[in-house]
């Protein structure tokens, strides 16, 4: 019987591994949520055969053996705010975890999410997937790190989140009961508000934006993941020389503010901030990027729908004053994250 990409079935966790090599037990893995498309974990053996010895007495190959494990996982959802505080934690790899109001709404919790500075390592998970609807195929793969993730919005659409994660290449059968879909409240591009300008002059832009994407790449370093002693796996995964954050947005053109921006090479912050429903009395699930430090590097000028639009691309800075380059905050009610 034939299988759909519908029958797809995952689990994964809010808690991070204690160490590369050691995977989370099944009770961790207590979160499922839908995601968009077809993509499943793909697991890629390195093989080397005997094509090119010679000595064999004939040309044909013989045999193979398989050098070394690859796990690779293209993942891609509408925004959650679940799935935004899960996707920035890990792939930033450093988060604060607060209560605004502790007493009067426990249930509110506030995730700051920077890039990691005390380890080079990348935090990594553990997931199951079941790729059919039956247990055959089943299985558990540890240390998987986000290697990279972009966060999209477009008119009159939910967030877009995608993200791109590695893992060690292990991989063993599983018997868990994957949980039901756990509850997520989805962020929107109606809820967004956009501001850009010098620090402490931001404007309001929101009314003019027909897009964005902020995108972060750790370029992690790969192969030096294997080395004497790893075996089949990889040992460890840690970022690599350069990790980047780049920014687009599309802006109706109403003046030359942003064409003067570029021209004086300005340094500018950016937030955006996307609202959505209510936790509890007051508090709303929330996503609050925050770049504190960018320059205009393009400004073309199109047109959509008939409309003049800029096509703005920024170059992404470390902010020496504020000591980030990106703050990725979401409010929601899951109450630990990396824990």
């Amino acid at each position: 019987m034939s299988e759909r990409d519908f029958d797809v079935l995952w689990a994964f966790s809010t808690k991070k591994q204690t160490a590369y090599g050691t995977k989370l037990a099944d009770v961790d893995l207590t979160l499922a949520t839908p995601f968009k498309g077809p993509d499943a974990v793909v697991r890629t053996p390195t093989i080397e055969t005997d094509a090119e010895q010679a000595g064999r007495g004939q040309e044909f190959q013989q045999s193979q053996e398989i050098e070394r494990w690859d796990v690779r996982l293209a993942r891609s959802f509408d925004m959650t705010s679940l799935v935004a505080a899960w996707v920035s934690a890990f792939g930033l790899g450093q988060v604060t975890t607060s209560q605004p109001d502790a007493g009067g709404n426990p249930t509110v919790y506030d995730h700051q999410c920077r890039f990691m500075t005390n380890t080079k390592e990348l935090p990594v998970t553990s997931i199951v997937e079941n790729p059919i609807s039956g247990t055959t195929l089943k299985s558990l793969y540890r240390d998987m790190a986000i290697a990279d993730f972009e966060m999209s919005g477009e008119i009159n659409q939910r967030l877009q989140l995608a993200a791109n994660l590695i893992g060690s290449g292990y991989r063993e059968a599983s018997t868990k009961t994957i949980p039901s879909v756990t509850a997520g409240s989805f962020l929107r591009m109606s809820g967004v508000t956009f501001q850009v300008g010098p620090t402490g002059s931001e404007v309001d832009v929101s009314s003019r934006i027909k897009g964005f994407t902020l995108g972060v790449n750790n370029n992690p370093m790969e192969d030096d993941g294997y080395f004497p002693g790893s075996g089949l796996y990889r040992g460890r995964l840690e970022y690599g020389q350069r990790r980047e954050v780049e920014l687009a947005f599309q802006l109706l053109v109403a003046d030359a503010v942003e064409r003067d921006h570029l021209e004086a090479n300005d340094y500018l912050k950016a937030i955006i901030t996307s609202v959505g429903a209510v936790i509890s009395t007051t508090y709303k699930h929330t996503l609050t990027i925050t770049v504190p430090r960018l320059a205009y590097r393009a400004l073309p000028i199109g047109f959509e729908d008939g409309m003049a639009l800029y096509s703005i691309e920024a170059n992404v800075f470390h902010d020496s004053s504020s000591g980030y380059p990106l703050d990725i905050t979401v409010r929601n009610n899951t109450a630990a994250l990396l824990n």
